[in-house]
């Protein structure tokens, strides 16, 4: 919501799932390390929603810049691991 992230349910979850910007998965990101400590790689993943013409990436119309360098939402998701968007990572 607009008002914040709930860290119990944070706490309690297996897995997140998102839809949204790169800003709304840093707040996720860091509502997640607030309540949780630490924001592990598989424990949330962020949906992409961009145009995928091709569907083979050829046409790179899905590039996505992630922490791990371009990828291809139409090859490589269109779900990422929301560590991948978070340049702010500690590993």
């Amino acid at each position: 919501t607009d008002a914040g992230f709930n860290a119990e349910l944070i706490a309690w979850a297996d897995a997140i799932v998102a839809s949204g910007s790169t800003e709304f998965y840093h707040r996720i990101a860091d509502a997640v390390r607030a309540a949780r400590y630490r924001l592990k790689p598989g424990y949330a993943r962020g949906l992409i929603d961009l145009p995928m013409p091709c569907g083979s990436g050829v046409c790179y119309a899905c590039a996505v810049e992630t922490a791990r360098g371009v990828k291809l939402a139409c090859v490589d998701g269109a779900s990422f691991d929301l560590i991948d968007f978070d340049n702010r990572r500690t590993e």
